[in-house]
């Protein structure tokens, strides 16, 4: 008869164990990750010495379950005062709410404290009191350059003047003054905004006097007809003769006292620009109360459409969590698991906001992230737990609830300290905002392990003690006699058995993962070319929502006027301005000539008080002028300064820029600054070189005793452009080390460790190509959502990779079994943070939008990462597994036998390590002392057997025929063996499926 093999198998492990053959022959084989070793049995190979490092991996993760199960044994002891101290704990913590406040200030946000703006902004600030609200519209009509046309436009400038506001306040309360007179400038000003000029003002008139007009006659500036008009139609001479847009501007006071007045004249005047009639074809206004109010009511509307989200979530929390029946569904538990994500964000927000840490709008999204961190953690331990329940039914609900703590605590620790160092480690930045931000995301993260560690086992344990009470899950006063749960209803899912049937076995299958490695380096390498084709800058339009006038203005602004840039302003601080005149002379020359700067927009003070020295000079032919045509008197330039743009007309339209002492005779210049306008350039790396050309003018001057510096708030926006790129590489490469060494330190395998992050790599990667093909570019808010991704990606593989170095077996066993393990508590995490955040599809505002975008293709690609990537990977290159103690809650030696005698199986008796003769195991069990009931199922290529532990004392089904089996099992080499945790079934080619495993 042919040759007879048995197989031993514990805790997932197979090994051969010597019987007696027909012919004699006794064999020995021990199988490891599918490589086989023979001995005969008279003489066994001497057991190797476990290296160094192997002993550290398994006495580390030894340490790890052996002090969580200790932690867990605790809590299950005492959950009443669990549940009550860390709630207490946490609320102490959020005390610190008490210093809550908004920072919007974009130099704070987003520049390092060494940037030269922060001390620009400062001394603008302190020194340059002057400073008004723009309202502008753009009209759009045929011509604009017709006598029908400027009357209109007329008359809508009459419109704004009457304007009066529910507080009684004029126009002429609260226009902005420039020489004494309220500043309106457009075309209007070459008439003096004078309805009887118009009246006999021809079209060749109108053209003639847009060329020649250099003057304004109502402001005694300089003016530049050609900068009011789009779309310009010129003849042969270059002269326009027809244009089809123009512009207007209005300035508004800044006086806080009628702050609330001043933001009602300006919705009025937003309500004139839409009174438009057929004459206009399109008005377009901006103004900061319009543009304010659109983006904070986005976000506002936005962070109120999130609130729909949780409910999602705690529905599917509801089902998921729990079975649908009167006594185990999970209501009140998963209240608790929710409350366990505030608590941490009160821990969070409240320590580091009493260590008056940075709080940005950006920090609104952190809670959204704890969410997925925590019910992610929530449903790794609730697997364990019920895992524990169906191989223990008998242990004690307190030993229950440590062994569930100790088997998830260690893989929950891992992602979570993998997630703290990898938000940690991006305090190195020099983005302040990035910096509170993973501040704030590396406490919470470590809040959310502790609490979720604690108050969700507590919880557990009460949770346990009602349904052996059998009382109602809704209402627990309410005490169920005889109740017996649906089995349709309670044992119905779709997830586990998904994992367990089709993923597994999918994931395995040779052809699968050729195409899942060909897939994953395809996508990859498309989005490699996607993320080195991001353009970089901040898109203020796009940051508004579709359909407000703030975006619609924009879009006509970059289509009509496209050279329109930024407005600067060069900046001199107190100085002799007598020394150092011929030099702000040369300085503006070179500002004038610098092709970085709009035409017609700078408006130095500097010409026309050379035309007054030169006018004087005319009159006194015994003042002297230096080479550049100033005063050379020191004392007549002071006086003459003072005396020009305090009394003569044509200097009181400048006074504006200079502001003088007072309290010195003559009153001296102790700031000056002169406006301007760049140029509007096609992407931000030429807006960099373009403002750094800016600087390198001004700051080459060398003035004496004093400085002259050019600002544009916009350059808060270029200089974060400019190290971006650096900080993004330096926030990637600090996090991958940090993550690499802590998967290192906890799971003690650096095969695992590399590949667990190759996978956030490619997620990482992913996320961002796909973020630029949709339309998003490199940006300051890119960078916490890099770091966020990082952080959240790591969840989804670490899970997979420490359960693949727990189980035991071949590779490809390890691999489906893992999936079969860990696959649904992360799908069911990846999938409640979709739902938290799919109603954001709806977003309006850029942010929200941006958001929603990076966190669904996180969710997207890290799944496929981890469940599938992963997993063809390690079946291939993967690691051996640990050498696990025998744990208290496996079945010491209870291994069962069935020998393949011929053509039949049979049940055979055998002798556990305690000695006990074990009989009638195997497929014709009906019953033992443990009550054990066996299911059998078939198919083509393997034996399925299902395990079910219950109460001693179960009568299952009747005895099992083996005539389907015997189908299967024709070769006298195939053989089945069972535990009370494990079934395998073996076949010829070495694989080892087991198929049941609790």
């Amino acid at each position: 008869m042919g040759e007879t093999r048995n197989r031993e198998i514990s805790n997932g492990n197979i090994q051969h164990f010597p019987v007696k053959l027909d012919k004699g022959v006794s064999e020995t084989t021990h199988e490891t990750d599918g490589d086989v070793s023979k001995a005969s049995a008279a003489s066994s190979e001497p057991v190797k010495k476990q290296s160094i490092l192997k002993k550290f991996r398994n006495g580390m993760v030894h340490f790890l379950e052996e002090a969580l199960y200790r932690v867990g044994l605790l809590i299950a002891k005492h959950p009443i005062k669990t549940a009550v101290l860390v709630p207490v704990l946490c609320i102490v913590c959020a005390v610190g709410f008490i210093r809550y406040r908004l920072d919007e200030d974009f130099a704070n946000l987003l520049l390092p404290p060494t940037s030269r703006i922060h001390l620009e902004k400062q001394w603008i600030k302190n020194n340059i009191p002057l400073s008004f609200r723009p309202v502008r519209m753009i009209f759009q009509a045929d011509d604009v350059l017709t006598q029908e046309f400027l009357l209109k436009l007329l008359d809508v400038q009459d419109k704004v003047s009457k304007l009066v506001t529910s507080g009684n306040v004029t126009y002429e309360n609260v226009c902005g003054r420039i020489n004494g007179k309220c500043y309106v400038t457009s075309l209007l000003e070459i008439w003096g905004f004078d309805k009887n000029r118009l009246m006999r003002a021809t079209k060749e008139e109108i053209v003639q006097k847009v060329h020649t007009t250099e003057t304004s006659p109502v402001y005694m500036s300089p003016f530049y007809g050609f900068r009011f008009l789009g779309e310009q139609k010129t003849d042969e001479q270059g002269r326009i003769y027809k244009a089809s847009v123009t512009t207007i501007t209005w300035l508004l006071q800044t006086n806080t006292s009628i702050q609330g007045e001043i933001i009602d004249f300006e919705k009025k005047m937003v309500r004139i620009a839409e009174e438009h009639d057929e004459l206009v074809e399109k008005v377009y206004i901006f103004n900061l109360n319009s543009f304010e109010e659109s983006f904070f009511e986005a976000v506002n509307k936005d962070v109120l459409l999130l609130a729909f989200g949780f409910p999602l979530v705690l529905l599917y929390l509801v089902v998921s969590l729990g079975q649908c029946n009167l006594l185990e569904h999970k209501v009140y538990l998963t209240l608790v698991a929710l409350i366990g994500v505030g608590l941490s964000g009160c821990v969070c927000f409240g320590l580091c906001l009493s260590g008056n840490l940075i709080f940005g709008t950006s920090h609104q999204a952190l809670m959204f992230l704890l969410l997925a961190i925590g019910v992610d953690d929530v449903y790794v331990i609730m697997e364990s737990w019920k895992r524990i329940g169906l191989q223990h039914p008998e242990l004690p609900v307190t030993e229950r609830i440590a062994l569930a703590v100790k088997h998830a605590g260690v893989s929950v620790t891992l992602t979570s300290v993998s997630n703290f160092v990898s938000f940690a480690s991006g305090i190195s930045t020099v983005m302040p905002v990035l910096q509170s931000f993973c501040v704030y995301a590396a406490v919470g993260i470590l809040a959310l392990l502790i609490i979720q560690t604690t108050l969700f086992p507590a919880l557990l344990v009460i949770d346990a003690r009602r349904i052996k009470a059998a009382r109602n899950a809704c209402f627990p006063c309410f005490k169920h006699n005889n109740y017996k749960p649906s089995e349709l209803c309670s044992k119905f899912e779709i997830v586990n058995p998904y994992f367990k049937h089709i993923h597994g076995r999918a994931i395995i299958n040779p052809v699968a993962k050729v195409i899942i490695i060909l897939v994953t380096l395809s996508l990859n390498g498309v989005m490699i070319w996607g993320v080195v084709s991001m353009k970089k800058g901040f898109d203020l339009e796009k940051s508004l929502p579709e359909g407000t006038h703030g975006r619609d203005f924009l879009y006509a602004q970059r289509i009509y006027f496209p050279d329109e840039g930024p407005n600067i302003g060069v900046y001199c601080n107190y100085m002799d301005y007598h020394a150092n005149i011929d030099k702000i002379d040369l300085l503006v020359g070179r500002l004038l000539k610098n092709n970085n700067t709009l035409k017609g927009t700078l408006v130095p003070w500097t010409e026309p008080f050379k035309v007054w020295a030169s006018l004087l000079q005319n009159i006194n032919t015994s003042i002297s002028l230096t080479a550049a045509g100033y005063f050379q008197d020191k004392t007549l330039f002071r006086e003459e300064m003072y005396n020009f743009f305090h009394h003569v007309e044509l200097g009181k339209a400048y006074k504006q820029f200079l502001f003088f002492d007072y309290d010195s005779s003559p009153p001296l210049a102790r700031a000056t600054y002169i406006p301007g306008q760049q140029i509007r350039m096609e992407n931000a790396d030429k807006d960099l070189v373009s403002m750094e050309s800016m600087r390198k003018t001004v700051d080459e001057i060398g003035l004496e005793g004093g400085e002259c510096f050019v600002y544009s708030d916009f350059y808060i926006f270029f200089e974060t452009i400019e190290y971006l790129p650096e900080e993004i590489t330096k926030s990637f490469l600090i996090a991958s080390v940090c993550v690499i060494l802590v998967n290192f330190v906890l799971l003690v395998d650096l095969t695992t460790s590399i590949l667990v992050f190759l996978c956030v790599i490619l997620t990482t990667i992913d996320v961002i190509g796909t973020l630029h093909f949709i339309g998003f570019t490199l940006e300051q808010n890119m960078v916490i959502l890099l770091v966020f991704s990082i952080g959240l990606s790591v969840d989804f593989s670490a899970h997979f990779g420490y359960m693949f170095l727990t189980v035991k077996g071949s590779r490809n066993f390890r691999a489906k079994e893992s999936l079969r393990l860990i696959g649904p508590p992360v799908f069911h995490g990846a999938f409640t943070t979709f739902l938290a955040f799919v109603v954001m599809a709806w977003a309006e505002s850029y942010f929200f939008h941006l958001f929603f975008s990076a966190i669904m293709t996180v969710v997207l690609y890290g799944l496929f990462h981890g469940l599938c990537f992963l997993p063809v990977i390690l079946s291939l290159i993967g690691s051996s597994p640990y050498d696990q103690d025998v744990d208290k809650d496996s079945f010491k030696g209870r291994v069962y036998q069935v020998q393949s005698n011929g053509g039949s199986l049979s049940p055979k008796a055998t002798t556990n390590s305690d000695g006990l003769a074990l009989k009638d195991c195997g497929i014709a069990l009906q019953k033992s002392k443990e009550g054990t009931r066996s299911e059998t199922s078939f198919s083509e290529s393997d034996i399925t057997l299902h395990l079910e532990n219950t109460k001693p004392g179960f009568t299952g089904a009747e005895r099992t025929s083996l005539k389907e089996v015997q189908k299967i099992s024709k070769d006298e080499k195939t053989a089945t063996m069972c535990n009370s945790d494990t079934l395998v079934a073996s076949a010829d080619d070495g694989e080892y499926t087991e198929v049941e495993r609790f």
